[in-house]
């Protein structure tokens, strides 16, 4: 019995090649997006997993509150948190500190970066890494031994056995040589934990006894990540709850001096982290050193663009069934006459959903593999088509075609077997209520169309407004950025006077790194954080940042370089006093007996994120030679020539340092990689839907066309035109748009309103995008509509009417 349902299964998609066609090809885009959706969800939601005492693992993080109930969250740690909580908690039964960053390591007559973390020996014990040579317990011991990845270690030593071999890093400034100790499989990709090499956490310790006893009663430096290993059965929750005894304890005196400084109603708070919630965990950052940190809401909208381009490919099949089902109608009639009972027609319904469901998957793999690579850019990750076919994988998929094959043939199912057979074989059937089901579906199909083409089009202005056409109060053409290396300041110097000499650069200015915080007193009132730059004599200058009032700094004036500042616009209306000139006001810095005096007022500009107000900031210039985040300005078209002497002169003074420089239109760009990101993905599910929604367009209209055959031949013979006819045929259709339109507008504009709001400078939301987006709308639909509508006013009505 099921051989037969298969078999005319096969023959009826055989039949109606282009509906079937059609039905598999949306069915197939909408797979594809849920598949390469499914593999970032999955990789998402395994990271981390690959370590065998994962459940067990936390991370020490903590909350503090201030004066105004402003809660700052902190993921990082300091050096004497992990052995002062381990030993006096004992729920802990080991901890380990982890540290790294980006280091120089010398390769012949070249220098390499290399991703370094500076870990405790108990680093193995607590975390699972495949070791390939070398003692755990042995290997992170002493000063100076370093642990290589495969890749590395092949990287540097070829096929030669690097263990016992020197590696040169450079560390303070100096390369040191490194002993080999072990070799150890690279982190999987998903793994929070990324490294290349290894060193002891002893490194991080002075060598001076009494520098190195401050460290380790120095609980204030949050600059490390402390993770612990729980005993077995041992309650996070009661662990927890000692943390901040034990704080006090050690800490006690220094936190009450604290709350005499800041106010009595400040809070501390500890808590420890479970390391598998640590990726998706948006409140407690991972950091120095950790890697990938995602946040959760970013699968969330994922999975919910996947699920509505899913329903949009469902309701295609679904109208295209029951498009099909009406041709089927006699086929239907005789199978119940000849004694089929409607459970049975239901069967062969659903067994044609199921056949078209599973050949949709083959070209919906295809696509995968097409589109994997972009998409693996587009989310920041690596994919291959191999994973696709891992057990979990290859389960959810299973699930998904048994999902979809009844989501989309139950209901044709239903509506076909219920076909009367005397209605059916006399010729006089017709589907009944109208199809108000199908038109139903096609609005939904629109509505999500509509809504995802007006948030591309937000999406795509707000991102223009950012990158190009919004004044950001400073220049980025004919800019390089250049991040030079840090404490180098006689070669820092050296560069400058060398560029000076080239004809291709204009200026050269500089200032130290970004995000720098500190409290004021301005007038006998302290600040809250407020922002402050540390410059030379030639940053705003070179950026072009023009003065509102007052005049630049300059290494030239000797009170330049001890008691005077300048401010931006921000501040003088926010902080000083507005009842008296700007220039010549002062501020001081708590504990700091030096008042600067305000020198000049510079234009607002955006350095930091649309998303942030302009705050307040304070220049003044550094003395210490630590302004080492470099800005060139070249002469215009002299791009490449600047470069240039830009790359050779930095080469002949630091052969071994990385040449790391952006062009500042690109770095400009790169501050916005979310929304770019959030841009293309909107983009492109916009373009889905509204090419799949044409499908079920086109099918809703060959299911009116087949029902209104007679009618059209009647009319032509009484005398309509092929336009009155296809007029006749498309308002329907069209008037389904506008409805969906109509839907989609308020609900899109809320949500794109309300994602606006994230920016504290943005678009409007005019009336022309939805007038545009109503336009395109009814122009798509109008062409996929004419396709067929066209076609039946031409056709030659005799036919038609020959049966009658």
């Amino acid at each position: 019995m099921f051989k037969n349902y298969f078999k005319t299964a096969f023959r009826n998609i055989w039949q109606h090649k282009l509906l079937s066609a059609i039905n598999i090809g949306g069915l197939s885009i909408g797979l594809a997006c849920v598949m390469l959706i499914l593999l970032f969800v999955n990789d998402e939601y395994s990271f981390d997993r690959n370590h065998s005492k994962g459940d067990r693992i936390v991370r020490l993080v903590q909350t503090f509150t201030d004066t105004a109930g402003k809660e700052f969250r902190q993921g990082n740690s300091a050096i004497p948190a992990g052995p002062g909580f381990a030993a006096a908690i004992p729920e802990i039964e080991s901890f380990c500190r982890l540290k790294g960053w980006e280091m120089t390591i010398k390769k012949g007559t070249e220098g390499l970066e290399e991703r370094v973390l500076m870990v405790d020996s108990a680093f193995f014990n607590v975390f699972s890494f495949d070791i390939v040579k070398g003692n755990p317990t042995k290997m992170l011991q002493g000063r100076n031994s370093v642990v290589l990845t495969q890749e590395v270690a092949q990287k540097y030593f070829g096929k030669e056995d690097p263990v016992g071999k020197i590696v040169e890093i450079e560390v303070d400034e100096a390369f040191e040589p490194f002993i080999v100790t072990g070799i150890v499989a690279a982190p999987p990709q998903n793994s929070s934990v990324q490294f290349g090499m290894l060193i002891p956490f002893e490194r991080e310790f002075a060598t001076d006894p009494a520098e190195r006893t401050g460290q380790m009663t120095d609980w204030s430096s949050l600059h490390l990540n402390t993770f612990f290993l729980l005993r077995k059965d041992a309650s996070r929750t009661k662990a927890e709850a000692k943390l901040m005894q034990v704080y006090l304890q050690h800490n006690g005196s220094e936190w009450e001096k604290r709350k005499e400084h800041m106010g009595n109603n400040i809070s501390l708070q500890f808590f420890l982290q479970p390391f598998y919630s640590m990726h998706l965990d948006d409140q407690f950052f991972a950091t120095n050193g950790l890697q990938n940190w995602s946040d959760a809401s970013y699968s969330y909208i994922l999975s919910g663009l996947a699920i509505l381009l899913l329903i949009i490919a469902c309701i295609n099949f679904i109208n295209i069934a029951l498009a099909r089902s009406i041709r089927r109608n006699k086929e239907i009639g005789i199978r119940k006459v000849s004694g089929g009972s409607r459970t049975q027609v239901m069967i062969q319904f659903l067994s044609e959903s199921f056949i078209v469901t599973a050949l949709a998957f083959l070209p919906a793999i295809a696509l995968v593999q097409l589109f994997l690579p972009t998409f693996s850019t587009l989310a920041y990750k690596h994919f291959e088509i191999s994973y696709l076919f891992q057990p979990r994988i290859l389960g959810l998929f299973a699930a998904l075609w048994v999902l979809v094959s009844l989501l989309a043939g139950a209901w044709p199912a239903f509506v076909a077997s219920g076909f009367k057979p005397v209605a059916t074989l006399y010729g006089r059937f017709k589907l009944s209520n109208k199809n108000v089901l199908g038109k139903s579906l096609v609005v939904v199909q629109f509505v999500i169309a509509l809504g995802l083409i007006i948030s591309m089009i937000v999406f795509n202005r707000q991102f223009a407004f950012m990158t190009q056409t919004a004044d950001l109060g400073f220049s980025t053409r004919d800019m390089i950025r250049l991040q030079f290396p840090w404490g180098k300041k006689t070669e820092l110097k050296v560069l400058k006077n060398e560029l000076a000499k080239d004809p291709s650069i204009v200026m050269v200015g500089a200032k130290s790194g970004d995000q720098n915080k500190s409290k004021f007193s301005v007038n006998n009132k302290e600040t809250d954080w407020t922002y402050y730059e540390n410059i030379d004599d030639q940053y705003l200058q070179t950026l072009s940042i023009p003065l509102v009032k007052g005049r630049y700094l300059s290494y030239n004036n000797t009170i330049d370089t001890v008691s005077t500042c300048l401010v931006n616009q921000a501040f003088v209306d926010e902080l000083l006093d507005k009842s008296k000139d700007p220039l010549g006001q002062v501020v001081s810095r708590p504990g700091n007996k030096i008042n600067y005096t305000v020198a000049g007022v510079v234009k607002n500009y955006h350095l930091a994120s649309f998303k942030e107000k302009i705050q307040p900031v304070i220049y003044m210039l550094d003395k210490r030679g630590s302004t080492f985040n470099t800005f060139i300005k070249y002469a215009p078209g002299q791009a490449a020539a600047a470069t240039a002497t830009l790359q050779k002169t930095f080469k002949s003074l630091l052969p071994y340092a990385t040449f790391d420089y952006q062009f500042m239109e690109d770095w400009n760009r790169r501050r916005y990689e979310a929304e770019e990101q959030w841009k293309k993905i909107v983009t492109y599910a916009a373009i889905i839907a509204i090419l799949v929604s044409c499908l079920g367009l086109f099918a809703l209209t060959t299911l009116s066309v087949e029902q209104r055959i007679k009618e059209i031949g009647i009319r032509k013979v009484l005398g309509a035109s092929v336009l009155h006819i296809t007029s006749m045929l498309s308002k329907d259709f069209l008037k389904l748009v506008l409805i969906a339109f109509v839907i989609a507008a308020p609900i899109a504009g809320w949500f794109m309103y309300s994602w606006l709001q994230d920016f504290a400078y943005r678009i409007s939301l005019s009336a022309w995008i939805f007038i545009g987006t109503a336009a395109a709308a009814v122009i798509i639909a109008l062409v996929t509509i004419s396709i067929h509508t066209i076609r039946a006013a031409l056709s030659n009505p005799v036919k038609s009417l020959r049966s009658e």
